[in-house]
């Protein structure tokens, strides 16, 4: 099963590659830790691996999307993940799922991830536009991608489901070109 765009990227300290089958049962903890990771996922209840599989299916069944692991490049654990789709028709990204784990946090892990993700699909998919909705509760997620170049473009009333409540979320662009 192939990406459309295989990810393979090597930036600074980390690496960046698709996952595979086999990577699958290391997200279960995040997943399954709602407290600290529900913004990021999108999920606010336990899940199963079953579940994360049949995710996993989906993203690898439209060649659009991507679900990729992030490595230190001097380790073999995954400290964390990323996952959304390209519509090349539009030259746009959309990041669905961007998460490190909470001992890698506030290291520049994160930044150096999306930084690099996006260059690689300016450069490689000539994506132009990038797009991601942040829960409107939920702050440090907002001020992660204002200081990566993202800005507020709309709301959306009750686009993420919190134990069955409907929140607001807002959605954040970057226009990739302007950094060429």
């Amino acid at each position: 099963m192939n990406f459309i765009f295989p990810l393979n990227i090597h930036i600074e300290k980390l690496y960046i590659r698709d996952i595979t089958y086999d990577d699958l049962p290391y997200l279960i903890r995040w997943y399954n830790n709602t407290d600290d990771y529900k913004y990021a996922t999108g999920i606010d209840h336990g899940v199963s691996l079953e579940y994360i599989v049949h995710s996993y299916k989906k993203s690898v069944a439209c060649e659009h999307e991507f679900f990729a692991g992030i490595y230190l490049k001097n380790g073999c654990e995954m400290m964390g993940m990323l996952k959304g789709n390209l519509k090349k028709e539009n030259k746009t990204v959309w990041i669905s799922q961007f998460l490190i784990d909470k001992i890698y946090q506030r290291k520049g892990y994160g930044s150096q991830a999306i930084e690099g993700v996006l260059d690689y699909f300016a450069l490689n998919a000539g994506i132009s536009y990038a797009y991601v909705a942040v829960a409107e509760k939920n702050m440090a997620g907002k001020c992660f991608w204002k200081k990566r170049g993202f800005q507020e473009f709309q709301k959306c009333r009750g686009h993420f489901k919190d134990s069955g409540e409907g929140l607001d979320a807002i959605v954040m662009h970057k226009n990739l070109a302007i950094n060429r």
